[in-house]
C-alpha cells in the first residue's frame, strides 16, 4: 500500500463529510422537485399517460464510471421501450447533469417540437447525445454535441435518425449552489419549448 493509501485509509473525517455533503445534495434535489411541481410550466404540461408527476424517485449509487452519484427523476416514464424522464444528477467531482431523455412513443409526440424549436435551441447550451449508448449520462466530445453545431438540415436529419433522445445541461461544481436555479430553469425552458 502506497503511503497515500494508508492516510486515506485511516481518514475517518472524509466519510463525515461526504455524508453531510450528500444529505445537502438530496435536500436540493427535494426542493428542486417541490420547485418543478409548484411551476407554471409544470402545472400546465400535458404529459405522456403514465408519467409519474406526483413523486418521481431520488437515487443514489457509488459508482458511475467509479464515483458516487446522487439522481433525481422527475418527472418520469421508464417503460421498455417507452421513457420520458427529466433527470437531475449529481456526479461526485464533476458536477450536476440535468437530461430530457425520450425513446418510444414519448420521442414520437415531441420530435416535431424539437425539430420547430431548432432555431431557439441553437442559441442555447443544450448538448445532444449523438451516441448509441441511452445509458452514458455525461456529455463527452464523443458522445454529445452542441446544438449550436447543427445546421437546420443536419437537426432534422439527427431527430430522424434517432432511436431516442437525450439533451443535457451541465452545471460545474463551483455552481454547485444553483443547483436548484439552474434545474428549474431547465426544466421550464424545456417544457416551455415541448409545448409551444
Amino acid at each position: 500500500m502506497t503511503p497515500q493509501e494508508r492516510a486515506v485509509i485511516q481518514n475517518r473525517a472524509f466519510f463525515d463529510l461526504k455524508k453531510s455533503a450528500t444529505d445537502k445534495i438530496i435536500k436540493e434535489l427535494q426542493e428542486l422537485r417541490q420547485a418543478i411541481k409548484a411551476s407554471t410550466q409544470f402545472q400546465q404540461f400535458d404529459f405522456p399517460e403514465r408519467t409519474d408527476t406526483a413523486n418521481g424517485k431520488i437515487s443514489k449509487g457509488e459508482n458511475y464510471l467509479g464515483y458516487p452519484y446522487l439522481i433525481l427523476d422527475f418527472p418520469r416514464r421508464f417503460e421498455k421501450g417507452n421513457i420520458f424522464a427529466i433527470r437531475s444528477m449529481f456526479w461526485w467531482g464533476y458536477g450536476c447533469i440535468f437530461t430530457i431523455h425520450l425513446s418510444g412513443d414519448a420521442f414520437l409526440v415531441f420530435k416535431n417540437k424539437l425539430l420547430q424549436s431548432y432555431h431557439i435551441l441553437k442559441k442555447s447550451t443544450f448538448q445532444v447525445a449523438t451516441s448509441t449508448d441511452q445509458w452514458q449520462h455525461h456529455p463527452t466530445s464523443d458522445t454529445f454535441r452542441s446544438i449550436a453545431d447543427f445546421s437546420y438540415e443536419e437537426w432534422a436529419e439527427f431527430l430522424e435518425s434517432c432511436s431516442f433522445f437525450k439533451m443535457v445541461e451541465t452545471l460545474p461544481l463551483k455552481e454547485i449552489d444553483l443547483l436548484t436555479t439552474k434545474g428549474l430553469a431547465f426544466v421550464q425552458n424545456l417544457l416551455v419549448l415541448l409545448k409551444s
